[in-house]
Parts: C-alpha cells; structure tokens; sequence
C-alpha cells in the first residue's frame, strides 16, 4: 500500500514535470 501510493505520486509528479526529490530513494 504504501509502495502503491509512492509510486502513484512519483509518476503523478514526473508526467507533471517535477521532481520528486528524495521519493525514489526511498524504495
């Protein structure tokens, strides 16, 4: 569940051109 939502939210970010600074480490 919460890998599913910090993979929802880096994607989300990403399509939106932002970086998700710190996100991607945590996995």
């Amino acid at each position: 569940s919460y890998k599913a939502e910090i993979t929802y939210i880096t994607d989300y970010m990403q399509k939106s051109g932002y970086v998700v600074l710190g996100i991607k480490g945590v996995n």
